[in-house]
């Protein structure tokens, strides 16, 4: 009579996805590029040993073609009138420059590099700043949804003007059931990664996962993926018809019980596996 040798042991497979907004089958914000669905003609599939499942970004190269100033914000209320600064990429002289173009003659913008501050100027009344949905409030130096009046003609922003830009992206899908969280909603998020700008405009931003963080997802099955690129306030990344890649990774974990003499017939076992 045969001895029996029950060895429990854990196996790991892996699977990466190469993902190039170039090829995606559906783009559903257009020349944005920022949401899109890929179909695969192979769906993955996951074997009923597998027990637990994660997916993670290993790499992804986002070109930083979007502009500074756009459609999230590029407005301000003057006066209840609406004025908005033309799409593009600015720096203080020719942002000083395009705002008295747009906001009228009688409007005088002024820069103190020492205290990095707008000054604005109206050389007829006094003037009200008001908030908006796609809000300028940031990039000028003022507090989102408050209202500011000028008094003798003049209003100083309280706060430094921000030409930084993004802090970063948010790769985000529906695809996929996750349990991470945000502080913008306050809860649950289809974040699967958060990919800091470290490269300047017309750049390319070249992240690399060396966390190596992983998310646990609950897919049997995978016939689409869905990308959506969001900023820091869930607003669709204007990539101007410029192209990404994304390297997603998924790792299943099984669980094996076998009748097994020795640790070399383990090896051997994968080995007929595979």
């Amino acid at each position: 009579m045969s001895k029996k040798n029950i060895i429990n042991f854990q196996s790991v497979d892996s699977i990466q996805i190469y993902l190039n907004s170039g090829n995606a089958d559906t783009y559903i914000n257009g020349s944005k590029k920022s949401s899109v669905v890929f179909f695969f003609e192979d769906p993955v599939t996951v074997d009923k040993k597998v027990v637990s499942k994660t997916l993670s970004v290993v790499n992804a190269q986002f070109p930083v073609s979007w502009y500074l100033i756009n459609s999230t914000n590029n407005a301000i209320i003057i006066n209840f009138t609406y004025y908005y600064i033309p799409y593009g990429n600015y720096n203080v002289t020719n942002f000083v420059q395009q705002c008295i173009s747009t906001f009228g003659s009688n409007f005088n913008v002024s820069y103190n590099s020492i205290t990095n501050k707008f000054t604005f100027t109206n050389s007829i009344a006094d003037f009200t700043f008001s908030d908006n949905t796609n809000s300028l409030f940031k990039i000028l130096g003022f507090q989102p949804g408050k209202t500011y009046t000028s008094t003798s003609k003049t209003l100083i922003a309280p706060y430094s003007v921000d030409f930084g830009g993004l802090l970063k992206l948010e790769i985000k899908s529906s695809t996929f059931t996750l349990q991470n969280c945000n502080s913008y909603n306050k809860g649950r998020s289809r974040t699967i990664c958060s990919v800091p700008v470290n490269a300047n405009q017309n750049g390319i931003i070249m992240y690399n996962n060396f966390t190596q963080y992983k998310s646990i997802i609950k897919n049997s099955i995978i016939t689409d993926i869905n990308i959506d690129i969001h900023d820091e306030f869930k607003n669709f990344i204007d990539f101007n018809n410029h192209d990404w890649s994304i390297t997603l990774q998924i790792d299943m974990f099984s669980e094996n019980i076998e009748d097994l003499d020795t640790l070399g017939d383990v090896y051997e076992y994968f080995r007929s596996e595979n």
